[in-house]
């Protein structure tokens, strides 16, 4: 009674990777004639999680987690996300392996748009010909496109977790420091102009900065944005 009100999917595969035991949720989402069916009736991907499931038979300490295509009682393709282990006897022998599942289809496609949409949004940033950047409160870089990127002449995973004193003189460190400070003091957007010199430039360039200081929805401060 206590399995079958989990909400999960949880089943039992034994040697021959056939369903010896479920609880009433794997009936549900499989269908009522699961016991004694093979998994690879069900999967997507069988050629790859038939030989894992297999391997924790050999392997009785090792938890096996993995993310699987499955076909639902109604036809449908459903993303679940498994976590299986060896079930094993009073001998210390592996009779079967006990697997829980969770659907997760909404949640990773939610994902995969979130990735698309910072895709877009990471091109977006890049063909702006203004530096664009991100500190936190200590100063560290968090992120930046590639118009900052050539003007410490670093990539941006060189530049996130350093500060401008790993790429500029301190006086010049101390400069930014003090205007992103006074943004965040303020509470609200700032700017002032300060001349740089590009990484493998000679001559300065004039720039016009803005910082803005970001939060959360409930107040709390994130980043800078410059």
């Amino acid at each position: 009674a206590i399995l079958s009100a989990v909400p999960d999917i949880l089943v039992e595969v034994n040697r021959e990777l056939k369903f010896s035991w479920t609880n009433r949720n794997a009936l549900l989402f499989f269908g009522d004639d699961l016991i004694d069916r093979p998994t690879a009736d069900f999967c997507l991907e069988e050629d790859t999680t038939g030989k894992e499931i297999s391997a924790l038979f050999d392997d009785s300490e090792r938890v096996l987690v993995m993310e699987t295509s499955q076909r639902r009682v109604d036809g449908s393709t459903r993303v679940l996300a498994w976590r299986c282990k060896a079930i094993i006897n009073e001998k210390r022998e592996t009779t079967s392996v006990l697997a829980t599942a969770r659907d997760i289809t909404e949640r990773k496609s939610a994902e995969i748009k979130l990735q698309k949409s910072q895709e877009r949004f990471r091109d977006l940033l890049n063909c702006i010909p203004d530096l664009v950047w991100l500190k936190d409160i200590d100063g560290v870089y968090l992120s930046c496109n590639l118009a900052f990127q050539r003007f410490f002449g670093a990539s941006e995973k060189e530049i996130v977790g350093k500060t401008d004193y790993d790429f500029v003189s301190k006086e010049l460190g101390d400069f930014f420091h003090k205007h992103d400070q006074y943004a965040i003091d303020k509470g609200s957007s700032t700017s002032n102009e300060e001349w740089v010199t590009f990484a493998g430039e000679s001559e300065p360039t004039l720039l016009y900065t803005t910082k803005t200081p970001m939060y959360e929805s409930n107040g709390v401060f994130i980043c800078v944005l410059g």
